[in-house]
């Protein structure tokens, strides 16, 4: 039975903690970016802050884009993880739960 969790329920498990630690990475960037822009937006010369700043912000609604996606794509490997588990953790009578008799 825990070759099979190991096998199946696991690997989702992994990849949605990979994914989640990813989002914390690209969320971080953000607000590191963020802060840097914040700090040298008086240094940049008017004729180009506009555009800079445009560039920057479209550049970041990408990345928002992308960190919805992940959080999307981790949500679902947690609920078929889940169901994973479910179906494979053994029930009260000593059967895992996708072998119950019926009747």
């Amino acid at each position: 039975m825990s070759d099979l969790i190991e096998d199946r329920c696991l690997p989702m498990l992994r990849s949605a903690s990979r994914l989640d630690d990813t989002d914390t990475r690209i969320a971080h960037l953000q607000l590191h970016l963020g802060t840097v822009l914040a700090e040298l937006h008086p240094a940049i010369p008017t004729p180009v802050s506009g555009p800079f700043c445009r560039a920057y912000l479209r550049f970041d609604e990408e990345l928002e884009s992308v960190r919805c996606a992940l959080e999307e794509v981790h949500g679902i490997l947690v609920h078929d993880a889940r169901q994973c588990l479910a179906a494979l953790s053994p029930e009260p009578g000593g059967r895992p739960a996708s072998m119950r008799l019926r009747g």
